[in-house]
């Protein structure tokens, strides 16, 4: 049941916004808002912390179809066969990336390796179904709590999600990064890495 309906108070709240005047009692919420009301009793991806007690998601959440942080092209290939494109490094660029296209998905390579995926698509997910397409209140179930918002605007809401491990010893650190729009529907997802 809402957290927003499990008290006394809630369930007049909840009859009163029915009604024309609710808004005058705060109906309204905000995204943080709803946010904390929508954590269950999910699978609970954030539930580990790292060594600063900083909630996190394991490393192997870091992936999709098996797709890696620092994967060679060859296992791109393999995993997720063959691309709709190849972008090269475009000429003059000040970022050494290429990239490999998919439906829904872009694999960005630094030197031949994996360096950031970035999901379009409810194709693809992680592991335990992170993915475009999910509802605000279905991802925050999946996580088991509310991510860090890296940035707040009318138009979407970012939330960032660091890895599990110590990332002074990584030699490069990923996090998730996850674009909801103004309807509450995830629209993209990043897995990032921190490249030189």
């Amino acid at each position: 049941m809402n957290a927003f309906i499990r008290s006394p108070f809630g369930i007049v709240r909840m009859l009163l916004c029915g009604l024309a005047f609710g808004v005058l009692i705060g109906c309204a919420t905000s995204p943080v808002q709803r946010d904390a009301e929508a954590v269950s009793s999910g699978v609970a991806l954030m539930a580990n912390t790292d060594s600063n007690g900083d909630a996190c998601i394991l490393d192997e959440e870091f992936s999709v179809n098996g797709v890696t942080q620092g994967a060679p092209e060859s296992i791109v290939l393999d995993r997720l066969g063959e691309p709709q494109e190849r972008r090269p490094i475009p000429p003059g660029s000040d970022l050494p990336f290429n990239s490999i296209v998919y439906q829904g998905l872009i694999v960005y390579l630094f030197q031949n390796q994996v360096a950031e995926l970035t999901i379009t698509d409810p194709a693809w997910q992680s592991p335990s179904g992170l993915r475009v397409g999910l509802t605000r209140a279905e991802l925050i179930n999946v996580l088991g709590q509310v991510p860090e918002i890296r940035s707040d605007l009318p138009s979407e809401l970012i939330y960032e999600i660091p890895p599990c491990q110590d990332q002074t010893q990584a030699e490069l650190a990923w996090s998730f990064l996850i674009f909801v729009d103004d309807s509450g529907t995830v629209k993209k997802i990043m897995l990032q890495g921190d490249w030189p």
